[in-house]
């Protein structure tokens, strides 16, 4: 076979060798042709040399197109984090993915499963995949030779898989044979607990057909909740823990007949001849590994119902990946809800490890090496570093970890991929996210390049906030909102500026007499520069996001008791809710309809300016204010959601818009003698200040 079959044809060049690389692939066999070409058969195929005229007819025109998309990536994922989710619907080719699995999946009898490969198209050829193979192998040698340490970890991570029986050497009469060939490469990941390394398999890599293996295989549907849902879940228990899956894609066969679209090449030096391989398991970095993944475990789930009811709700309910993050508020029902996820999974042939809990009882009959009490890092994409959410076991509560990357002269492109790997699923930072977006947005305005060094005032304005981001760090909030199967009471809060608006979300709820407010949730969105709208209508508007935001809070903690009130300082939005939808005009009427019909029991109250919480992420704050105004404004929030009148009837903005005539609020009934503080940590050891957690005693 020709190393290159389409050589007539203009192609980016792969690779690119020097001399002293070109005897060591070198194989026998060597023709010189009658036109005076030589022929020399190496690893890569027949090499083609000496000199030929070619004849050129008609000129070509070349256009070519470059684009980067990781930044786009990143701000894409940073703009889904920003919206509020809804519930996933199936597509028709999620449906024929679910189909396949369902009728080509199997158990093994020692309680494995053996799954195929969803492709579109079984019948695709894919060309010569194992020549990319190759060159991707002598470049990823030449890679591995410059440092020691690495090719040390790669061999051991490569021996692991063939010593695990994830991937078998293939018979040199079956060389060749393979239907796709996967290029592989290392990945280091320095915060990682347990393997700092890992090979990357790059399903991705086009054929001489120009097709990927990815290309032909079903991503499948997205089967999990999403990582807000499961942690705002978690955060009802008083006992909680996290665990993961080990190598949870590996223990998870498959079908020898899909085999020779996973081959790969290896060899443990340069010297050695290159070998054939074919993995055996699940493989990380083709399309549908997620999707197998999980669709396995949750099979695993519903098969062993019976045996483990607890352990199979929580399967289903809490897991993220292949991380669980799941609880109780009783410890004994832990204890037995623990016992049972890893009698459960041990029977599907995984292994949970990395346990954490702020329980100490939880982790006693958990060997030391499947244990972890430092700070664990919350699932998320691996690709955001900048800032990270973590979770103290010992003082079970959240805080941030930042990494602030400084360029003296930023452009549009460096401001916005760090923008883009802030990770703030609950919008706790959202004062601060606010200000960002609006740099985003005055980036856009400014219409400079992606290249190009941003103009001073937009500069001054991002060094200034990218300078206090550490004083985030400062900030702890607990994990617990004290729930204890009794009345939770939602309270949400809507406000709106000329430049933004937002909605935050607390649950009020009573224990031993004493009421515990906490901090849910909160989202921002930029209002529109080109066509601007009313202050009243942006306040609607923020009333819509409340709306959905507290729907999506309600069906995520799950409580059979819950009632929900929310509030706005506008008088006209108040009364807008409060009448007909048919009454106003279209873009009124359509969303007071939404909101009507998204939370018919809602009761909407009117909250002065001065005490709405929400104020703050409509209008943005520095991330160094953000620590104490915060705690202002939540304190002011409790003190509102215990002490509250009736409102006043008066409007709290001035805008020009008529005013519907409104009823007046339904207000919580007042308690008397109150004292409202900043609670102490979970732990009474923890002496640092919590800010987002209140107590109210009557």
């Amino acid at each position: 076979m020709i190393a290159d079959p389409t050589y007539y044809k203009r192609d980016p060049i792969d690779i690119l060798l020097g001399a002293e690389e070109y005897s060591k692939i070198l194989l026998q066999g060597f023709e010189k042709l009658e036109n005076g070409i030589i022929a020399q058969n190496t690893e890569l195929g027949w090499i083609l040399s000496g000199f030929r005229s070619t004849e050129y007819l008609n000129g070509m025109k070349i256009i070519s197109l470059m684009t980067r998309t990781e930044e786009t990536q990143q701000l894409t994922k940073f703009w889904e984090l920003e919206e509020v989710t809804s519930e996933y619907q199936l597509k028709e080719e999620d449906q024929i993915c679910e189909k396949y699995y369902t009728d080509t999946t199997q158990r093994n009898s020692d309680g494995t499963y053996t799954v195929r490969l969803p492709l579109k198209d079984p019948s695709i050829e894919y060309g010569n995949t194992r020549q990319k193979a190759v060159a991707r192998l002598i470049q990823l040698e030449k890679k591995l030779d410059k440092n020691h340490d690495l090719r040390q970890k790669y061999n051991e991570f490569m021996n692991e898989y063939l010593e695990m029986g994830h991937m078998t050497k293939v018979v040199k009469s079956s060389y060749y044979e393979g239907k796709y060939y996967i290029p592989h490469q290392p990945v280091i990941r320095e915060d990682a607990i347990t393997t700092k390394l890992r090979c990357v398999f790059d399903a991705s890599s086009k054929s001489s057909t120009n097709i990927s293996l990815n290309d032909n295989m079903h991503k499948g549907p997205r089967l999990q909740q999403d990582l807000e849902t499961i942690l705002l879940r978690w955060r009802k228990h008083k006992f909680a823990f996290m665990a993961d899956i080990e190598k949870m894609c590996r223990f998870i066969k498959i079908h020898k007949d899909d085999l020779s679209y996973q081959r790969i090449l290896w060899r443990w030096t340069p010297r050695q001849p290159i070998e054939e391989y074919e993995l055996t398991t699940v493989t990380y970095g083709t399309t549908a590994a997620p999707y197998l993944a999980t669709k396995t475990l949750q099979q695993l789930a519903k098969d062993e119902r019976q045996n483990y009811p607890d352990a199979s709700r929580a399967t289903l309910q809490d897991f993220y990946v292949d991380d669980i993050l799941s609880g109780n508020n009783d410890l004994e029902k832990t204890k037995l809800l623990q016992k049972q996820l890893l009698e459960m999974l041990r029977a599907g042939g995984f292994n949970l490890r990395k346990w954490s809990s702020n329980s100490t009882e939880l982790l006693e009959d958990i060997p030391d090496e499947y244990t972890d009490d430092k700070m664990i890092k919350l699932p998320l994409d691996e690709t955001r570093k900048s800032l990270g959410v973590i979770w103290s076991p010992y003082e079970d509560n959240f805080q941030f970890k930042i990494n602030v990357t400084i360029k003296e002269n930023p452009t549009k492109r460096f401001i916005l991929s760090e923008i883009a790997k802030l990770f703030d699923p609950h919008g706790w930072l959202q004062p601060v996210i606010i200000t960002l977006k609006l740099l985003i947005q005055e980036l856009g305005i400014s219409g400079i390049g992606w290249n190009v060094t941003v103009p001073e005032e937009i500069n001054k304005k991002w060094l200034e906030i990218q300078n206090q981001l550490k004083c985030i760090e400062n900030i702890k909030i607990p994990r617990w909102i004290y729930y204890t199967e009794t009345e939770v009471e939602l309270h949400g809060f809507s406000d709106a500026s000329e430049k933004a608006y937002g909605a935050v979300v607390y649950c009020r709820i009573k224990v031993n007499g004493s009421y515990h407010v906490t901090l849910l949730q909160a989202k921002t969105k930029v209002a529109p520069e080109k066509h601007k709208t009313t202050l009243p209508r942006l306040e609607l508007c923020a009333a819509v996001l409340l709306t959905n935001l507290i729907r999506k809070v309600k069906t995520a903690i799950d409580c059979e008791q819950t009632t929900i009130n929310c509030w706005t300082d506008s008088m006209i939005t108040l009364g807008w809710i409060r009448g007909e939808a048919d009454k106003w005009q279209t873009f009124v009427a359509n969303r007071v309809s939404e909101i009507q019909r998204t939370l018919p029991q809602a009761t909407w109250n009117h909250v002065a300016s001065a005490d709405n919480p929400a104020d703050i992420i409509s209008r943005g704050i520095e991330p160094n204010k953000l620590q104490t105004s915060q705690r202002l404004r939540a304190m002011v929030a409790a003190r509102r959601l215990v002490t509250q009148n009736s409102s006043s009837g008066q409007p709290a903005d001035d805008s020009t818009e008529q005013q519907p005539s409104s009823r007046p609020a339904t207000p919580i009934q007042p308690k008397t003698q109150l004292h409202i503080y900043a609670g102490p940590a979970v732990r009474k050891k923890s002496t640092a200040p919590q800010l987002y957690e209140l107590k109210a005693f009557s």
